[in-house]
């Protein structure tokens, strides 16, 4: 496994969860070793398109 290439995907609080992950400021709580190369969060409730709808 390559985990210099590792993608994550997560939907609701999930994505909320994925989108934390992926912020540069946190990226001393991920393994050594292992670089995000993306992030797809499916209807995160923190989401800026949640706030849209108001």
């Amino acid at each position: 496994m390559d985990l210099t290439r590792v993608g994550a995907m997560g939907r609701s609080l999930a994505g909320e969860g994925v989108m934390y992950q992926a912020v540069d400021v946190n990226r001393a709580e991920l393994p050594a070793g292992v670089r995000n190369g993306g992030v797809v969060p499916v209807a995160a409730p923190g989401a800026p398109a949640a706030s849209m709808s108001r």
